[in-house]
C-alpha cells in the first residue's frame, strides 16, 4: 500500500482526480483512464489585485468626468466657456491615456500568485445511455492537493 508522502504530486492528483470520477461518473465501473497532461500551478488573475482595481477606479472616474464635461459643451454658448471646457477635457484625455498605459502595463508583466493546480485527464466511460464514450475534462485541485475544487468538460470531436 502506498502512501501519500511517498507519491509526487502529479500521483497525488491523478489519485484525487480517479476518486472524484468514482463519485460523478454515470457508470464508474466502466472508467478507463487513457492520458494524464502534467500537472500545471493555478496562478491567480490580476483582476483580483488591489493595483488594477485601483487603476480601473481612477479610469472610471476619469471617464466620468470627461463625460460630464461633454455633456456642458452640448449645452454651453460663450466660446471663452468652450475654450475652458476643452482645455480641461484634453488633461482628462492625457490622464486617462496615462491610466490605460499603466493598466496595461501591469495587465502585461503580471505573475499571479500560485493558488492551487490543474490537470487534464482525457479517459472512457459509459455516458447516461450506456455508450463508452471518450471525455476530457480539466480538473482545478487545491493548493494542498487534496480534492478537486471544479472541473470543466473539454468538447472533444467525438461529441
Amino acid at each position: 500500500m502506498s502512501c501519500s508522502h511517498f507519491q509526487s504530486k502529479q500521483q497525488v492528483a491523478e489519485s484525487i482526480v480517479k476518486k472524484h470520477l468514482d463519485s460523478t461518473l454515470n457508470d464508474p465501473s466502466s472508467y478507463q483512464s487513457i492520458k494524464f497532461e502534467k500537472l500545471d500551478t493555478l496562478r491567480s488573475t490580476f483582476l483580483e489585485e488591489p493595483v488594477y482595481k485601483e487603476l480601473t477606479r481612477s479610469y472610471d472616474s476619469l471617464k466620468r468626468l470627461s463625460d460630464n464635461l461633454s455633456d456642458k459643451i452640448t449645452i454651453t454658448y460663450s466660446i471663452v466657456e468652450l475654450h475652458k471646457i476643452q482645455k480641461q477635457n484634453e488633461d482628462l484625455y492625457q490622464k486617462e491615456t496615462a491610466v490605460l498605459k499603466k493598466e496595461t502595463d501591469y495587465m502585461n508583466s503580471f505573475k499571479g500568485k500560485p493558488v492551487g493546480w490543474g490537470i487534464l485527464h482525457t479517459y472512457r466511460a459509459k455516458n447516461g445511455f450506456g455508450a463508452l464514450t471518450v471525455g476530457q475534462t480539466y480538473f482545478e485541485i487545491d493548493s494542498n492537493i487534496t480534492h478537486v475544487l471544479a472541473s470543466r468538460e473539454i468538447k472533444t470531436d467525438n461529441k
